[in-house]
């Protein structure tokens, strides 16, 4: 084991300084979550998203971003750089965050504990008082063979985890360390998968220090790709969660769609290694909605909502039934500054344009959730669920104007006429809200359109309070904003 060197005399006061302020504050936030390792193990669904920074030439603010997050309903973020505008942005917001170490900096942490001290007391201890980081991935996909940092990536996580250690931060903060499935081989059926021979020490190193220190495994799982090699072959339905065609037994378990076998894969793996109960999540996960011919908005409205179903469903894989999976959904905003070389698609995996505008429609708390608008990050987002068939009369007042127990969705007086332009295009459109606006404007003037459209998708989704947000533009209201006696707009208490 590499001794670490003296830090300097500021980094040692700091880091003291944020010692004292944990143990004497128990009630402060980072200990009031339950730490993600247990979270994988338990019976609670649970989804989060990946959150990119850097990669957008026109990004919405980070500030935005962590309120868009929350709005829509995700419990937690996964970043993949220790972004600290992105960390101050997400203190106090309640959503769990795992941030992450670079690549790069492997080779550095695996020689040398001080490196790894260093690290930790410059980009985690200025935040662990106010943003809730539960995780730090160490390094990113590294698992493959050839790959130039495969033989740091376990040395530099035990660097780490001594410094967490050394910094009281061990129970709290879990090491992880995303991989793709480049590591298998042989995975259908899922039993008969096995690792890699080239990286199998490897991946036993991993999954031993994964199991000592309380950690667990994180997968990321891409039927994308899959399907986009060989569409003509693979079921469609098996890959967008429906069952029917491509559906197959394997050992007595019947496997009905190609997330579940991609899981049990990497199970089946470790279980050979000597690993058969190892906690996992699902690291990264999606469809994009342009840029190859599979991907477009409906389809990956499709693909997600299968999704979104499978996890809410609590029933787990066949090799592991009744064990809920975590995920973070791929990804939050398009980034248009990703290298593209394997495909257009790379810039077009976002749930949001850069600008945070919705694509469509997902709701990742279940049917019937009805949400908050605090800083819990339990809120459903603007545009949940599917749209049901109803008209715009009700109970609206017909303009009176006065003040009700009744509630209502109005455009702000602040938004722009593209901004509203561009919520009520995404509320009417088939890959959006997918609501028949005709029917809702045939009595009211045009002017209205952005209040008789905002305040009926309000309604419609049960006036869950990030269903009348429109990206900022919308808010409440106790006021009837019926503008004529034909038009009147539906209240509900």
């Amino acid at each position: 084991m590499a001794s670490p060197s003296s830090p300097s005399p500021l980094v040692v006061v700091a880091a003291f300084a944020i010692l004292f302020l944990l143990s004497s504050n128990p009630n402060s936030p980072p200990f009031t979550s339950t730490p993600l390792a247990a979270q994988a193990a338990s019976s609670k669904p649970w989804i989060g998203v990946n959150l990119g920074v850097g990669l957008s030439s026109n990004p919405v603010s980070l500030t935005k971003a962590v309120d868009i997050i929350k709005r829509r309903g995700f419990s937690a973020v996964k970043l993949f750089q220790p972004d600290p505008t992105a960390l101050n942005a997400l203190a106090g917001s309640g959503l769990q965050v795992m941030t992450c170490v670079p690549n790069e900096r492997l080779g550095d942490f695996a020689k040398s504990d001080s490196a790894a001290l260093s690290w930790l007391d410059a980009n985690i201890m200025p935040f662990v008082t106010k943003t809730n980081i539960l995780a730090i991935a160490v390094g990113n996909e590294v698992l493959s063979p050839g790959n130039p940092f495969l033989s740091s990536l376990v040395p530099a996580m035990e660097s780490l985890y001594r410094a967490l250690v050394a910094r009281k931060l061990h129970r709290r903060i879990k090491l992880v360390t995303p991989q793709h499935m480049s590591f298998l081989q042989d995975t259908y059926p899922p039993s008969s998968a096995q690792v890699v021979p080239s990286v199998r020490g490897e991946v036993a190193s991993l999954l031993s220090f994964l199991n000592r220190t309380g950690s667990y495994a994180v997968l990321n799982a891409y039927p994308f790709f899959s399907y986009l090699s060989d569409p003509s072959n693979i079921p469609r339905d098996f890959v967008f969660f429906k069952g029917g065609a491509g559906a197959y037994d394997d050992k007595g378990r019947r496997y009905s769609n190609m997330m579940e076998a991609t899981i049990d894969a990497a199970l089946w793996s470790f279980e050979k290694l000597g690993f058969s109960n190892m906690p996992f999540i699902v690291g990264e996960t999606g469809w994009p909605t342009a840029g190859a011919g599979i991907a477009s908005p409906s389809a990956a409205k499709e693909w997600n909502t299968g999704l979104v179903s499978f996890l809410l469903s609590r029933r787990g894989t066949p090799k592991r039934r009744n064990a809920p999976i975590r995920a973070y959904l791929f990804e939050m905003f398009d980034e248009d500054r990703k290298d593209t070389s394997i495909g257009g698609f790379e810039a077009s995996w976002g749930l949001c344009t850069m600008q945070g505008e919705p694509k469509y429609s997902l709701n990742v708390l279940g049917s019937g959730s009805s949400g908050s608008s605090g800083s819990s990050g339990s809120s459903s987002r603007n545009g949940n669920g599917s749209s049901s068939s109803s008209g715009s009369g009700g109970s609206g007042g017909g303009g009176s104007g006065g003040g009700s127990s009744l509630k209502w969705c109005v455009p702000k007086s602040t938004a722009s006429k593209q901004v509203l332009s561009n919520a009520v295009a995404w509320a009417c459109s088939s890959g959006g809200g997918g609501m028949n606006c005709r029917p809702l404007m045939s009595k009211c003037p045009d002017s209205s359109k952005a209040t008789v459209i905002f305040n009926e998708w309000y309604q419609q989704q049960g006036q869950q309070p990030a269903a009348c947000d429109f990206a900022g533009a919308a808010t409440t209201s106790t006021k009837d904003p019926s503008p004529t006696s034909q038009c009147k707009l539906r209240g509900k208490p």
